[in-house]
């Protein structure tokens, strides 16, 4: 399906989708659809107004948005949120490629 995508649609545009409709837990009983609408209902403000801060929030949740949900799993998200920032400063590296939990990024490697 992916090489399909990439032969019709370019990647800012695949992008752009992404970014629109990636689910993103649910809310109330809803489920929340896209970036944009996650903002606004996790952080209270529109997604261009986010803070660097804010934006990593909502990615680390990209994952598993019930598990990292901000309102009901709020310290499994700010430990999440905790590595992902320790790699974007550099202070630790993933233990590999598979790494998605990055639990290379531990207390002794100057993450979380």
């Amino acid at each position: 399906m992916a090489l399909v995508l990439d032969a019709r649609m370019p990647k800012d545009r695949q992008l752009d989708y992404y970014i629109g409709h990636v689910y993103m837990g649910t809310q109330a009983g809803v489920q929340v659809h896209g970036l944009a609408l996650a903002a606004l209902l996790y952080a209270g403000k529109p997604l261009a107004a986010l803070s660097e801060h804010d934006f990593v929030r909502l990615v680390a949740m990209i994952k598993a948005p019930n598990q990292y949900h901000p309102l009901r799993q709020p310290a499994a998200l700010a430990e999440r949120v905790a590595r992902i920032e320790a790699l974007l400063a550099g202070r630790c590296k993933p233990a590999g490629w598979s790494d998605t939990l990055l639990q290379g990024c531990t207390h002794k490697d100057g993450g979380v």
